[in-house]
């Protein structure tokens, strides 16, 4: 019981025979840390890109410091489908964010109405734009597109189902 009390005469202050408690300083250090800006998505694509340009680079290396996912058996490839997500840009060009999965490169084509398939390009970077001819000359249309993975400049997997998209002046 006497320690309870003394507890309680040392958090009113009561018993003059304690010390005084020790003073708390909350403020941050000088200088404050800079805040860091929002989405490191674009700086952190550069640096893995300046890894993988280093003359001694290997895949293994890639692996190692999670800029490569790791190889998985090559069963699967035949099995394997792009997905993409399509924005309308100015100057009849679209932007394509998709994932390579390891790949070298995805191969996109477009056609008009439901006409033949037209070679749009190659993206080996995401996001990507890519400009389109429109059927009309000067006029907005709406095109499908579709993409299929490219690993040593050979066509691996299926093509994605066709997406529609919009170009515009």
């Amino acid at each position: 019981m006497q320690q309870l009390t003394k507890y309680f005469n040392a958090i009113a202050g009561n018993d003059p025979t304690l010390h005084p408690p020790a003073v708390i300083n909350f403020s941050l250090p000088t200088p404050a840390p800079q805040e860091m800006p929002p989405g490191i998505e674009a700086r952190t694509r550069d640096i893995a890109r300046a890894i993988k340009g280093h003359l001694l680079y290997s895949e293994a290396d890639g692996e190692l410091l999670g800029i490569v996912s790791p190889k998985k058996g090559d069963e699967n490839l035949d099995a394997m489908t792009p997905e993409f997500a399509i924005k309308t840009l100015a100057n009849f060009e679209v932007q394509v964010n998709f994932r390579k999965l390891g790949m070298d490169a995805l191969k996109f084509q477009f056609r008009h109405k439901g006409g033949d398939w037209h070679a749009a390009g190659f993206l080996v970077t995401s996001p990507g734009i890519l400009a389109i001819v429109p059927s009309t000359p000067g006029q907005a249309e709406q095109i499908e597109m579709r993409a299929v993975y490219v690993r040593k400049n050979a066509e691996v997997g299926n093509y994605s189902d066709a997406k529609p998209a919009f170009i515009a002046p």
